[in-house]
């Protein structure tokens, strides 16, 4: 079995695939401690600097020596703690839906959810850059997967409205049995797909998807993992970006507390029923020993700050704006950048595994944390350097980003 795992990372390696671990000695900053040195951070997805912020932290410190450290088991085993319901109503609330219920990750959002909501005779539209949380879903799911090319409308359009026989279900209305909430009769269909995408930065066509939904009777199951807090005129998400109505019954959001909000978790936002039915039939909420005290008060508390205080949300946004018009200088002309940067998420494509690893070590010894992305979390031939703008960010921290780039790509 040694020999298995030794010739698996051989491989790996072999292909500039080997992925290591960095033990950081400081928090999730702008500046992080790496052997005793200073790094920028330019990977993080600590959007607004809320991870470090003292309210989130004083609310964190609160709740320990309220209700301590651990939460037990499984809110269906020990019941709710308070910060449970109280963290629920104020995402129900912020997000505008009814209800909402919290996971204890993204990925195990994904992965209860997804099967909880789709079975062997449902299908799934996918776009072909979601996530891999999002992709492990449907796979526990068994649904009939359909996979349209990124962002393209026409194509999620041309698949739903494809005849019966070439796979794709028609749009007959669904029903849903109460006993093990699988589809009967006419199958259920639903489009899934990132708000913001993660590797690239760019925002999915959610108003046309919406309207294709409308149109062949599906549901919408829309990740805004990295949209929460950043997008938005209150910092709801692309949803509120495009003017989507939250409480639309086709519309299901969900979202992570551990990037922009600076905590940890994730939830799904809906309607009192999907709720209800979630947490009957979505294994990863059953079988996990639910998120504690501490976590729970620091979401909150960081919800609580994005909607009285739009400082940080607004910085992030001129930071960006800046290195983007500052880097496109250099950047663009290289054909590097793969799209005008819409987000906090600025990648420079490089295509060659060793060539991004490359570059990513000289970034490093110039001081700057600026990860390299191989695949398979992006596709064969796209391997790039990911750059995440910070609030926190100061505009010497961004000059000297710029300035690292530049040296590397303008030699």
């Amino acid at each position: 079995m040694r020999e298995r795992f030794k010739e698996y990372l051989e491989q790996l390696q072999s292909k500039n695939l080997l992925r290591f671990l960095r033990t950081v000695e400081s928090d999730q900053g702008p500046e992080i401690i790496f052997e005793g040195k200073k790094y920028l951070n330019f990977s993080s997805n600590n959007y607004l600097g809320l991870a470090n912020h003292p309210y989130l932290k004083q609310a964190a410190i609160e709740a320990v020596e309220k209700y301590g450290t651990g939460s037990g088991a499984s809110r269906l085993i020990t019941g709710s703690m308070s910060l449970h319901e109280e963290l629920e109503k104020k995402i129900a609330a912020f997000k505008g839906t009814e209800s909402a219920l919290i996971f204890n990750s993204g990925t195990q959002a994904n992965m209860g959810a997804i099967p909880a909501l789709v079975g062997e005779n449902d299908f799934i539209f996918s776009d072909e850059l979601n996530h891999a949380s999002l992709i492990d879903g449907y796979r526990l799911s068994k649904a009939k997967i359909e996979v349209y090319r990124h962002g393209d409308v026409g194509h999620v359009g041309a698949l739903l409205a494809a005849p019966p026989n070439k796979g794709v279900a028609s749009s007959a209305p669904t029903q849903i049995s109460p006993i093990d909430g699988r589809s009967q009769g006419s199958p259920l269909r639903i489009i899934i797909t990132d708000s913001i995408f993660s590797m690239d930065g760019d925002i999915a066509p959610l108003p046309e998807i919406m309207a294709l939904a409308k149109k062949y009777d599906c549901l919408v199951y829309v990740d805004e993992a990295h949209g929460t807090g950043v997008f938005g005129k209150s910092g709801k998400g692309v949803v509120e970006h495009f003017g989507i109505d939250p409480k639309n019954h086709r519309l299901i959001q969900m979202g992570t507390l551990g990037k922009a909000l600076g905590s940890f978790g994730a939830y799904i936002a809906g309607s009192k029923d999907l709720i209800d039915f979630l947490i009957n039939k979505a294994r990863t909420f059953i079988f996990s020993t639910s998120l504690p005290p501490a976590v729970l008060a620091a979401s909150k508390a960081a919800i609580e700050l994005i909607e009285k205080d739009p400082s940080h949300r607004e910085k992030l946004w001129e930071n960006v704006r800046y290195f983007s018009r500052v880097g496109a200088q250099f950047i663009a002309p290289t054909g590097m950048m793969n799209h005008a940067p819409t987000s906090p998420i600025l990648p420079i494509i490089i295509g060659d595994a060793k060539k991004t690893m490359e570059v990513a070590q000289q970034l490093f010894e110039h001081g700057i944390w600026a990860t390299g992305i191989r695949p398979p979390t992006v596709p064969e031939g796209t391997s790039r350097i990911r750059l995440t703008i910070m609030a926190s960010h100061t505009k010497e921290h961004l000059d000297r980003c710029l300035e690292a780039i530049n040296k590397l790509f303008n030699k």
